[in-house]
């Protein structure tokens, strides 16, 4: 009786606009009206700018295929375009002008006038064109949805600050609705992020069942409380327990309830905090963990080369597993599946390799030939292609011209390197494990300080480039000078 008597006596104390549910409510319309703001923020519109780029890109392309070709080379026939032909840009103006909210939207209208091999071949050129951003309204949405949410965290803390575990029933549902209407900040938040911003939607989807538990808590007695949270720890622990034990063995073996565990159970809740990792770091039979490289290259022609992980040059143990880290998620990497389109790949590749333009490569740059032709091309998944874009400008940035630090980059050629791990016996006759031998680069392309592709149709794009001739490719063998043929 006397924590009742209290609590309107400390209420009273309160300016009206400042009481708990008046704060929260205020902060769940501003979240609201931050959410609304993305309708007047990024989206993608087909404008007569966009689709003449597009346009101007095909012709360059048509222009290019139609030039002169050395007689004593062959045509390459066989290359596919990823330029966008005409038939596509006449069925695109189908589309001109029509603003969509979001990539999934674009994508949905594609499909009505693009048949599949054209929409898996184009979407992602048309997004780029037809991507417009609105630079003023992006920060200012956030910052009204984050102070929502503070506003409506203080309001929520103010209140259970006054509240026992052991208040009567009527006490803990008014504080379980309050956290519940808490939850709606989250779930206008969650709503408000657009589908490429992965990090937004987790946190939002996290923070909504966050509430939706506190609020269910808040329900419960002392006891059963306690009871539940045990609950929640133990559950969070199995599936750390699962996920190790799920992973195959050395010998291909699974454990069966493991495994129907980790996929019907906890695969969403893990993969969501990231924590689907198996742990078999050591024995048996661990497997090898990727490297990549990065070869920059100066305004003044000079260049250097950057290899992580690098134990001599990680200042912390924490630091050389992030940078372990990086070559990893890079490789993530889609089957092949269309192989005719592959064969026409490998072709490109082949001819490139064994007639390499001269002013760009000094000799030539073969495919290996011990080891199947998939299993030298390596396509990365669209999540892969951001973070190499990624790792591409901070490269550029973070690591400045040794002898002149005023020197900008101009471009960075990024390659993964997989290591092959030797038979116990090679190491046993001498072997050194570390050997330039062992090592597989995978050239994942060349970017500019801004994180882009400069050829998206380099014929060498994510095909394996042998150890012994990435020296040519990379460009640290120069090609000779050589006069232009006379036309």
């Amino acid at each position: 009786m006397e924590q009742d008597r209290a609590a309107p006596a400390a209420a009273g104390d309160t300016p009206a606009w400042a009481r708990p549910w008046r704060v929260l409510l205020i902060g769940l319309g501003t979240v609201v009206v931050g959410g609304l703001f993305v309708s007047f923020e990024e989206g993608y519109t087909l404008t007569d700018a966009a689709l003449a780029t597009l346009r101007a890109a095909g012709a360059s392309e048509e222009t290019k295929e139609k030039g002169d070709v050395e007689p004593d080379k062959p045509r390459p026939q066989t290359v596919p375009s990823d330029k966008v032909p005409a038939t596509v840009l006449t069925r695109l103006d189908a589309l001109k002008n029509q603003h969509f909210q979001t990539r999934k939207q674009l994508v949905d209208e594609l499909t009505k006038v693009l048949n599949p091999d054209e929409l898996d071949q184009y979407k992602d050129r048309i997004a780029k064109a037809a991507s417009v951003n609105n630079r003023v309204v992006t920060p200012f949405r956030l910052l009204l949805t984050f102070a929502g949410l503070l506003a409506g965290g203080w309001a929520v803390k103010r209140h259970l600050d006054g509240t026992s575990p052991d208040d009567e029933l009527d006490r803990r549902v008014e504080s379980a609705g309050l956290v519940a209407v808490y939850g709606l900040c989250g779930l206008v938040g969650f709503i408000g992020m657009r589908d490429e911003w992965f990090s937004g939607r987790i946190f939002f989807a996290f923070f909504v069942a966050a509430t939706i538990a506190g609020s269910l808590l808040l329900l419960l007695p002392r006891l059963w409380r306690r009871l539940a949270l045990v609950v929640l720890v133990l559950l969070h622990f199995g599936g750390t327990f699962v996920a190790s034990a799920s992973s195959p063995t050395a010998t291909g073996s699974q454990g069966w309830v493991a495994t129907q565990l980790m996929d019907h159970v906890y695969r969403p809740y893990l993969s969501s905090i990231n924590m689907t990792n198996a742990y078999h770091f050591y024995a048996p039979d661990p497997g090898s963990a990727p490297l990549i490289w990065y070869r920059v290259e100066y305004a003044d022609g000079s260049y250097r080369w950057l290899k992580f992980p690098d134990r001599d040059e990680a200042p912390t143990p924490v630091h050389y597993q992030r940078t372990m880290a990086t070559a990893a998620y890079s490789s993530a990497s889609l089957p092949v599946i269309d192989f005719v389109k592959f064969q026409q790949l490998r072709n490109r590749r082949a001819l490139a390799g064994s007639h390499p333009d001269p002013r760009k490569y000094a000799d030539v740059i073969p495919m290996r030939d011990d080891i199947p032709e998939t299993m030298q091309y390596s396509y990365p998944t669209e999540m892969s292609q951001k973070l190499l874009e990624s790792y591409a400008r901070h490269v550029c940035r973070a690591y400045p011209n040794d002898r002149d630090p005023a020197v900008p980059a101009v471009k960075v050629k990024i390659y993964r390197v997989g290591v092959v791990i030797p038979h116990p016996l090679r190491v046993a006759n001498g072997m050194d494990p570390r050997d330039d031998e062992l090592k597989r680069p995978i050239f994942l392309g060349e970017f500019d300080p801004d994180g882009k592709l400069t050829d998206e149709d380099d014929p060498f794009l994510y095909w394996e480039i042998p150890i012994k001739y990435l020296p040519v490719h990379a460009g640290d063998i120069k090609p000779a000078e050589k006069e232009d043929p006379q036309p």
